[in-house]
């Protein structure tokens, strides 16, 4: 972004700041109209297509934010519980990888982590090398051998 453009942003968080000290409720739809129409712009860019607002909950630990797109979708389901993968890119190029068990006996949870586009090993490395991720590593072109 351009100091002018910086410029012009702090000017306009400036005042929906002073409109929210005297109508908040204005102010909060002046925000979501903002949020839309940047989403609606994000989502029509060349720049990024099919990019959206994703947002990721995790059961512990901060919620994710991010423009980007779904790279890779994977589910797998046995007795004892079901379990998801998704893999995501983000508009800076950084992967997002969200993993989810949900079990009768131990609930449900859902953890997730982003890293620089060029840590495959240390994303194989945090989901411990499971089916699902060499799976997916394979379906996505990555390596799988290191030469040492």
């Amino acid at each position: 972004m351009t100091p002018k453009h910086q410029e012009k942003l702090r000017e306009a968080v400036d005042t929906i700041t002073k409109l929210y000290e005297v109508d908040p409720a204005r102010a909060a739809g002046v925000i979501a109209k903002a949020r839309q129409d940047a989403h609606a712009g994000l989502t029509r860019s060349k720049h990024a297509p099919n990019a959206e607002i994703i947002e990721i909950v995790q059961t512990r630990g901060p919620t994710l934010e991010f423009v980007g797109r779904e790279l890779y979708s994977d589910s797998y389901e046995n007795e004892r519980a079901s379990y998801h993968l998704d893999l995501y890119t983000t508009l800076s190029g950084k992967l997002v990888v969200v993993w989810e068990t949900h079990s009768d006996s131990t609930g449900s949870f859902v953890r997730a982590k982003a890293f620089d586009g060029d840590q495959t090993m240390d994303i194989l490395d945090w989901l411990e090398w499971g089916e699902m991720a060499r799976t997916m590593a394979k379906k996505m072109g990555w390596a799988l051998k290191v030469s040492v």
